[in-house]
Parts: C-alpha cells; sequence; structure tokens
C-alpha cells in the first residue's frame, strides 16, 4: 500500500477518535481518491451548513470588481487590472470580517438545536424526514433511517404466546465463542468496536485502548459494494470481531479496488518497543495470508503474513515505534478469490524495556517445522495441521511443532528453552517459527528474487514464500534453517528403496523425479541410475540453490547468525526393522539399501557443509550443523529409536495419495522418517553445540558466551 494511503488512514484515525465520528468517502473526480465526509450526513445538507463559504466567494467577487475598477483622483487605474495572489489573499480576508456575523448572546444548546433544525427544514432543501432522523446522532457508517417505519418496518411475532415461556438466549454449539479474558499480561488491548461498546456477549461491553475503523472504496457508479462483504460476530477476544472475504486484483480487491476493505487499530498512547500481537477468533478466519502492516516503526520489514486459522493470541514481532502506533490489515491477499474470510479482532501492544536479547526465526522444510515431533495430532499448532472436507485447497499440513528442535534448544547462558520464553512471551525473546513441512528452496526464496537465474519463490499450502512472511529484519538475531532434503527428492528415493524386491540396492534404479519449478535444471539427471544422478544433482543443483537462498536471507537480517542445520542418518541397524517387511505390507529395505542412503545422507551433508562454506567466503555469518553423531544408532530400527519408521496412524491433515505416491496403497502417515520428539531433542542438541562457539550477542547486552569443553552439548 501507498505511504500517502497509510497517512489518509492514521488521520482518518485521529478525527474518529478526537470526535467520536465515522467517516465515509465520496467521489468528487472519477479516477481521484475521494474526499472524506461525515458518515450518515447527505451531501446536500453538509453544504447547506457550509454556507458561510458561499457568502465570503460572493463579498470576495464584489471586492475584487472593486480593486480592478478603482480610480485616482486623476481617473486612471490604483492598480493593475488583474489581481494578484498576493491581493486575493488580503481581499479574501477582508470579505471574511465583512461577512462575520457580530457575536450574539449565549443561548442554550436545545434552542439553537431546535433554531438549526427549523432553518434546514426551510432552506436547505433536504428531506424532513432525513432532517428529523439527525436528531438521532449515530456514530458508524452506512446507517440509515427507514421511511414510513410505522407500515414497512418488521414486527416481533411471538411463537409461545401462552402458557409455554419464550426460548431464552441461544449458545454456540461450536464455533464463534467469545473469549473474554487471556489477554498477554501488560498489554494495550484495542478492540474492533469503541470502547464500552455492548456486545451481547459473556464478556459484557468492550474495554479498548484505541480506536478501530474500516475505509472502504467506491466503485464508478460512487457505491461501496465492500460494504456488502462485511459482517460481525459476538465471539472472537472481547466478544466482537468483524470479517469478510479475501480478494485479489483480480477478484476485485486489489489497492483501491471496489471490493477491498481496509481496518486500522490506532492505540491512543505512546509507547517505543512493544510486542504487538493479534487474536484470531474459532471461525470466520481461514486466509493463509492475512498481512498486518505495523505502522510506525523502524524495522525494514513491518508488514508480517499470519496464518489466521489459530484460533488464539499470535505474535506479530516486537517493534520500536516512532510515531502513531497503528496497524492495518487489508482483505486484499495474494490468493483471494473471495473463497476464504479474513477477520479483523482485536490487536494487543505489549510494552517492552527494549529491543529482546534474541530475535530467532525458524525456516526451512520439515526437519524444521517438527514433522514428526508430535504424538499424533497434540502437538501441531492446528493452524498447520488442517484438511477440510469440502476444499482440498484449503490443506495445510505445514506441520509446525511446539516440539521442534528449534523451541527445544536453550539459548547460550538462558535458564530456560526458547519455546518456554516464546510461550511465556520473556521480554528478552522474539521467537518465530515459520518453516513448512514439504518445503523446497524456492518456498524459501521471495516471490521477486532479484537473480535471474534463481527460481522465483513459490507458495506452499497456500501459504506465502518464507521470506515473504516479512519476519526477516535488521533486528534479528538468529536464523535457523535446513533445506535441501526435498530437493534433493528424498522422499521419492526412500519410497523407490522400500519398493525394490531382494537383496540388492535400490541405487540402480532409475531417476525420473522432475521438477518444472527449477527451470529444468534437473534434466541432465532424468533416466539415470540412482547411484550417479542423486549425487550429481545434489552437486550441481542443490549446492548451487542453497547458497543463493543463506544470500537472501543475509540481505534481509545483516546483523544476525545463520545456522544451516544438517540431515541425520535415517536408518540403523542396517534397517534390519524394515527389511522383512511388516504388518501384511510387501515393502521393506534391504541392508545393501539401507547402507546406501545412509552414504547418501552424508554425500547431502557434504554439499551443504560446501553451500555454507561458499557463503562465508562472501561475508555471510553462517554455520553448519552436523547432527550425525547425535543420531548415532538411533535412526529407524535403532535403540532408542528417535526417528519414525513406517507410521499408518494418520493426523489430521495427512493425505497419503500425496504424501507418499509410490506407496500410497499402504496409507503411511507423513510422520513416516521423521525425528520424533526425542529426535528433536537431539537436533536441538547439535544447536546448541553449534551456538556455543558462534559469539551471538554483541557487546550492548553485556554478555560474553562462555566456550563449553569439547565434546560437551
Amino acid at each position: 500500500m501507498a505511504a500517502s494511503a497509510l497517512y489518509n488512514e492514521l488521520v482518518a484515525a485521529e478525527v474518529w477518535e478526537a470526535l467520536g465520528l465515522a467517516t465515509e468517502p465520496r467521489t468528487v473526480t472519477p479516477g481521484r481518491r475521494p474526499v472524506m465526509e461525515i458518515a450518515g450526513v447527505p451531501h446536500e445538507l453538509i453544504r447547506w451548513t457550509d454556507r458561510r463559504s458561499d457568502q465570503i466567494a460572493a463579498c470576495l467577487e464584489d471586492l475584487e470588481h472593486e480593486y480592478v475598477t478603482a480610480v485616482d483622483d486623476k481617473g486612471e487605474l490604483k492598480f493593475l487590472p488583474v489581481v494578484s495572489e498576493r491581493a486575493r489573499a488580503k481581499l479574501n480576508g477582508m470579505a471574511a470580517r465583512k461577512t462575520r456575523l457580530p457575536k450574539q448572546k449565549t443561548r442554550p444548546l436545545a434552542q439553537l438545536r431546535k433554531e438549526w433544525k427549523d432553518s434546514a427544514i426551510r432552506t436547505s432543501k433536504v428531506a424532513v424526514d432525513v432532517i428529523n432522523s439527525l436528531q438521532y446522532w449515530w456514530n458508524q457508517p452506512n446507517v440509515t433511517w427507514k421511511a414510513l417505519c410505522a407500515t414497512t418496518c418488521g414486527h416481533e411475532n411471538i411463537k409461545y404466546q401462552t402458557l409455554i415461556s419464550e426460548p431464552g438466549q441461544g449458545h454456540r454449539l461450536k464455533d464463534g465463542t467469545p473469549v473474554c479474558t487471556g489477554a498477554p499480561s501488560g498489554a494495550k488491548v484495542v478492540a474492533s468496536v469503541p470502547n464500552g461498546t455492548r456486545t451481547w456477549s459473556d464478556c459484557g461491553n468492550t474495554s479498548s485502548a484505541g480506536t478501530f475503523g474500516f475505509r472502504f472504496f467506491p466503485d464508478s457508479d460512487g457505491n461501496y459494494e465492500g460494504k456488502e462483504d462485511l459482517h460481525q460476530v459476538g465471539g472472537g477476544y472481547g466478544g466482537h470481531y468483524w470479517y469478510a472475504h479475501t480478494h485479489n486484483a483480480d477478484h476485485l480487491g486489489g489497492d483501491g479496488g471496489r471490493m477491498a476493505i481496509n481496518g486500522l487499530w490506532t492505540l491512543g498512547q505512546d509507547l517505543g518497543w512493544a510486542r504487538v500481537l493479534v487474536h484470531l477468533p474459532d471461525t470466520g478466519a481461514q486466509t493463509r495470508q492475512a498481512k498486518y502492516h505495523v505502522i510506525n516503526t523502524d524495522s525494514k520489514s513491518p508488514a508480517r503474513s499470519v496464518q489466521q486459522r489459530a484460533g488464539r493470541w499470535v505474535s506479530l514481532g516486537a517493534f520500536h515505534f516512532t510515531g502513531r502506533r497503528a496497524v492495518m490489515l487489508s482483505n486484499v491477499t495474494d490468493d483471494g478469490t473471495a473463497d476464504e474470510d479474513i477477520a479483523w479482532g482485536s490487536v494487543a501492544f505489549q510494552p517492552l524495556p527494549g529491543k529482546p536479547k534474541n530475535v530467532v526465526v525458524a525456516m526451512g522444510d520439515s526437519y524444521s517445522s517438527g514433522e514428526g515431533a508430535s504424538e499424533g495430532d497434540r502437538d501441531y499448532y492446528p493452524e498447520t495441521n488442517y484438511r477440510s472436507k469440502l476444499d482440498d485447497n484449503a490443506r495445510n499440513a505445514c506441520h509446525r511443532s511446539t516440539q521442534a528442535w528449534s523451541r527445544q534448544a536453550t539459548m547460550p547462558g538462558a535458564s530456560k528453552s526458547i519455546g518456554q520464553l516464546d510461550d511465556s512471551l520473556d521480554p528478552s525473546m522474539d521467537y518465530h517459527l515459520i518453516a513448512c513441512s514439504g518445503a523446497r528452496t524456492y518456498n524459501v526464496l521471495p516471490e521477486d528474487v532479484d537473480d535471474s537465474d534463481l527460481s522465483k519463490g513459490e507458495s506452499h499450502y497456500g501459504e506465502e514464500p518464507q521470506m515473504d512472511k516479512g519476519y526477516l529484519d535488521q533486528n534479528t538475531t538468529l536464523v535457523t534453517i535446513s533445506i535441501g532434503g526435498n530437493d534433493s527428492r528424498f522422499s521419492k528415493i526412500i519410497q523407490q528403496c522400500l519398493k525394490s524386491i531382494g537383496n540388492g540396492s535400490c541405487q540402480g534404479g532409475t531417476f525420473d523425479d522432475k521438477d518444472s519449478s527449477i527451470n529444468l535444471r534437473d534434466q541432465p539427471f532424468t533416466g539415470r541410475p540412482l547411484e550417479t544422478a542423486v549425487p550429481g544433482l545434489m552437486n550441481q543443483v542443490v549446492r548451487t540453490d542453497i547458497t543463493p537462498v543463506l544470500r537472501e536471507i543475509h540481505k534481509r537480517v545483516q546483523n544476525a547468525k545463520i545456522v544451516l542445520m544438517g540431515y541425520p542418518p535415517l536408518i540403523s541397524e542396517k534397517g534390519s526393522c524394515l527389511n522383512t517387511g511388516f504388518s501384511g505390507m510387501a515393502i521393506g529395505l534391504s541392508e545393501a539399501s539401507a547402507a546406501w542412503l545412509d552414504d547418501t545422507a552424508d554425500t547431502l551433508s557434504a554439499e551443504m557443509q560446501g553451500a555454507a562454506d561458499d557463503a562465508k567466503a562472501s561475508g555471510i555469518n553462517v554455520w553448519f550443523s552436523n547432527p550425525k553423531k547425535d543420531f548415532a544408532g538411533k535412526g529407524v530400527c535403532g535403540d532408542p529409536e528417535q526417528i519414525h519408521g513406517l507410521v499408518k496412524t494418520l493426523v489430521k491433515s495427512d493425505d497419503p495419495l500425496k504424501d507418499w505416491p509410490l506407496i500410497n496403497q499402504y496409507g503411511l502417515s507423513a510422520q513416516s522418517f521423521h525425528p520424533k520428539i526425542g529426535g528433536a531433542r537431539l537436533y536441538a542438541n547439535a544447536l546448541e553445540r553449534t551456538m556455543t562457539g558462534m559469539g551471538l550477542y554483541p557487546s550492548e547486552y553485556g554478555y560474553s558466551c562462555p566456550a563449553r569443553p569439547s565434546g560437551g552439548r
């Protein structure tokens, strides 16, 4: 959105806050931005109240005529025959003084209102019933009074008139439940309606520390079609929220589109550093691309994307405010086809004593998101474990877990894990987990990548590319990422190996997994044996794609350290628990195939180390963390087994037909061949070991991380 548009939103918000009025735009000149007028008041009546300017204009015209015709004693013109701007300004002041009525005695407000009303009826040419309706003041837009109510308004018809009492207020069975408590500690909450508004829910009247308002955009006929798409529900935090549908430019959205709706929350007090959180209701909030613009901060990335199915408070991050504190959310999204809801609930501003010591962003694929690190559905964030029976496109299987290794790890010198600090909204931690199961390098890269040799960023499970989510900025201190496993086609390779028959190695199978998103760069390996195709792909494609990812991250977080996390050896004990088939499944893994898979994992680790070295040589602060020794003997079939083998218990968003296409008939969960919760802990050990020597904290914090003994965790 243009800076001028944001400025207009802020100006309108100040008017709403100061006067308690709502405004609505009116198109004066087609193709230009509309002017803002008080909502619900006819334009003709506004012009009638502005008679003073007409009087001044008429007087000014007379004075200008006198000016250009004035003569001296000799009959010659005193002035030039053209009125200069300077002369006109002086004449305008004279006209204002000449037309100013003398001061009158103070009269009661009720008397003034009666006189104004009588005068308007006599002289404004506005319908009498419209003027009469204005005695009932409202402060919300899009409100009108119905004419001839006695004959046209509806009337209540009591169903049970005798013997049986009328049914009381209903209760929601499932969704739209109001949330009356649980705001972040010490936060200033701005609600979606004015302070003190009755919500008709268990929450009673709203409590708001600021203001909220909408802006709509007219169509070519001056109508505001977006208003027809706006609804409200007595749920969410405080018992009220609004919702509409998402629209992109092709579906009447876009900047200034007639279905576009901008909502603005403004806090009515000063703050320096603050954490900004948004509350997402349990229904009417579906979009995976809600883009919240945090206004008047020094962040170089103030727009943050949120998956709205969360049904809880979600942090946009910690910000240093430099002006009026506000947040704007539009229903315009890149994927908006009017099929998904977007909600405007409450926003919380939680004051912080200063910049958080740790600003951590966890990116990447399934091994970073926490795929498998969940007891069934329990530990997955629900918005990342969703599948609709009615719309398969609404599926989100990013499987971000509360037990992901970046959350289990503890920062050097800290007494609690990153996850514990994040969950408690500790002022020293600002953490964001945006990794997504199944992601490839182009699901991390931005859509508008400036390198023509790179694949453009693509959405995944409906979410924006990870760098486009907005969580990387100059305040970030640490970025963790695992990436390259899906680019190397490990899932397909494992499936081919499980289908192998006999004791031979699957390395003789044929590589035929093309990726249309990488500009045919995998074509030289198509049709070749896995034994040569996979190492070649890792060296010539995967490695060369990981380095630019690190480079693009560094562009956004030049003050941060980056940890590229490797992958563990998947199979232990020669895959003995997999090589006999199991549970009646005609699949298995030979010893030779298990050995080749582990060798291939080592090959990928070497290429990832090479990608990190390439990036470091160009001045990027990146470290490669290899978890191989942490998982020694603990892969699939290991003791204790810390990586899932074949998992047949499905979670809500699993789709075996898509996740395991070569062996889909066996109904496997995506958790298969991913670290368990204990495996994520082993990953956390590797991260902690790597962080020991990184020098994470600058001198401004007065802390130096002590070196650990060699071999320590």
